[in-house]
């Protein structure tokens, strides 16, 4: 557990990482030999990695697209033929004018539309078909409901098969946990 921690209004999160210190020590080693300094490690890509290969969901002959929809922010996170590319984040702040969900679909929209066209510029990128799958905290079956209505191309929820202990919304909320124990 780190000492990283966002306190508001009943809500916690605190950041934890599961990853050895001296991995993390030797990453931070090679952005100082480069002049940087390693600013955020994002682990959780780490851990989707290992759940997306342990379920047989990576297809080298597409890009994927995994939005996670959690109670305060959006993620997006680029998969280049089955290699992590990038990732967007987007707080979601509900105006007086837009529902939670309301909000999460028209931010699921814009980070397609940001993924779609850096696919297009990636070498390769637009003879690829993009796979999207929708997963998180905040997931529920309306809100995946509007995001699919609102998109030309299939969403994707992941199945809890391998998981029977747990239901098909439910596991999205697990899917970095599940990632870390692959």
């Amino acid at each position: 557990m780190t000492e990283s921690s966002f306190n508001f209004n009943g809500y916690k999160e605190i950041l934890f990482i599961c990853i050895n210190k001296e991995i993390i020590k030797n990453i931070s080693s090679i952005a100082q030999i480069g002049g940087g300094d390693l600013d955020k490690l994002l682990v959780e890509n780490l851990a989707m990695e290992n759940f997306l290969n342990k379920k047989n969901i990576y297809d080298p002959n597409k890009n994927q697209i995994l939005f996670n929809v959690d109670v305060l922010q959006f993620l997006s996170h680029f998969y280049f033929a089955g290699k992590y590319y990038y990732s967007y984040s987007q707080n979601i702040n509900p105006l007086k004018s837009n529902t939670f969900n309301e909000k999460a679909v028209k931010i699921s929209k814009e980070l397609f539309l940001n993924i779609k066209n850096l696919n297009e510029q990636l070498p390769f990128g637009k003879d690829r078909e993009l796979e999207i799958f929708a997963y998180g905290q905040a997931l529920t079956d309306e809100l995946l409901n509007s995001i699919k209505d609102d998109f030309n191309c299939t969403v994707r929820g992941f199945d809890n098969t391998g998981y029977s202990n747990i239901n098909d919304m439910e596991i999205a909320k697990y899917v970095e946990a599940l990632g870390i124990y692959c």
